[in-house]
């Protein structure tokens, strides 16, 4: 039977290795992986909380959050942990959520960097 404290770690592992592969890779594949690596978010979901985040890591202050919704008719959260530009710092912690029901779920926790003329991109 699988250690249930390790499995969050393995998933939050295997998805920070993921991302770095995506950008690594390139858009060609990134298409493939994302679905594969926000296994129960679809593009539209993705799309959404990453343009949430966008706006909260260069204009936003620590503890703020933005709601996200995407086309599909789901939303949830984006929560600035640390960083970002108004805190003087080119790296970001965010923690992203999602509805379920009238509950906001945790679904994990990324660092950013902001890249010139990229934006912000997911670090680990």
């Amino acid at each position: 039977m699988a250690n249930i404290r390790a499995l969050p770690l393995a998933l939050c592992l295997a998805l920070c290795l993921g991302l770095v592969a995506i950008q690594v890779a390139g858009p060609a594949s990134a298409q493939v992986s994302t679905r594969c690596l926000t296994k129960g978010f679809d593009e539209s979901e993705f799309d959404a909380f990453h343009s949430a985040l966008q706006g909260l890591l260069s204009e936003d202050a620590v503890g703020a959050s933005r709601t996200w919704h995407s086309r599909s008719g789901k939303s949830g959260r984006v929560h600035l942990v640390s960083g970002g530009t108004k805190a003087g710092s080119t790296e970001g912690r965010v923690r992203i959520t999602r509805y379920n029901g009238k509950r906001e779920v945790d679904i994990f926790t990324f660092n950013y960097r902001n890249v010139p003329k990229k934006g912000w991109q997911s670090c680990g």
